[in-house]
């Protein structure tokens, strides 16, 4: 038999906080680099962000054809992954503190 009491260092610590702070983090940087863009990419990218509508979902809001908004979102999403690819990997290996 153990005793809990002795024993308090078997239990793994996970810092929360720190993991959500990196995420806001992230979003916050998303939301910058999205306006440094042309104004038609960065207001259809963050309506699509923002919304969690679908691109078809979009294309009848806006009457913006289906296939220009699919271009400009793969545009834009291919922009995130230039300039914020390392902050991401920092991310996903839970090294929060270089973000």
């Amino acid at each position: 038999m153990v005793n809990i009491e002795e024993r308090k260092d078997i239990g793994v610590t996970y810092d929360y906080i720190s993991k959500e702070e990196a995420f806001s983090s992230m979003i916050g940087r998303v939301k910058e680099e999205a306006e440094t863009w042309h104004w038609y990419d960065e207001m259809l990218f963050k309506h699509y962000f923002d919304s969690g509508m679908s691109m078809r979902e979009l294309a009848d809001e806006t009457r913006i054809s289906t296939s220009s908004i699919f271009q400009t979102i793969k545009y834009c999403k291919g922009k995130l992954k230039e300039n914020l690819a390392e902050d991401y990997e920092d991310y996903k290996n839970e090294d929060y503190e270089l973000i």
